[in-house]
């Protein structure tokens, strides 16, 4: 009974705080099912399940997807690709690879001495999805209160 009750505390206080502080929050809403979020990045990968737009393409075949995080474990656990990577540096006589934007990022500006927001746009701009078809430009917003 105790834990019930500290649970549904918890469960008053976290309500309450998302009513009182948040207020009214807008929800962007899926138009095909009932999928629900505030981010309309959030919105548009999920549109993708519905639409079938497979954005990403592997730099070593011609395996696409439409998740950056699929083109990742493909990568990963495909055994063609046992020594390569997602990114690989190209400067000459460098033969650093990693998997994670994060990590390559931090190789660029520590050893070839890129400014932090140039090796940021060059690491996001590689996999960035740009032929794309979906846009969010108009979603239809639900208020939850």
């Amino acid at each position: 009974m105790k834990g019930e009750n500290k649970i549904r505390q918890r469960w008053f206080y976290s309500n309450r705080h998302v009513k009182g502080v948040h207020g009214d929050c807008r929800l962007l809403c899926c138009q095909h099912c009932d999928f629900t979020t505030k981010y309309s990045s959030h919105l548009k990968r999920h549109m993708r399940l519905h639409s079938g737009a497979k954005p990403y393409t592997c730099p070593h075949c011609s395996f696409t997807c439409n998740l950056l995080e699929n083109l990742r474990k493909h990568v990963l656990q495909s055994k063609t690709h046992r020594d390569k990577s997602l990114y690989e540096c190209k400067s000459e006589g460098c033969t650093y690879r990693t998997n994670l934007a994060k990590e390559f990022r931090s190789h660029l500006v520590q050893q070839h001495g890129s400014l932090p927001n140039v090796a940021t746009a060059y690491v996001t701009g590689l996999y960035r999805p740009a032929d794309d078809p979906i846009t969010v430009h108009n979603p239809r917003p639900v208020t939850t209160r």
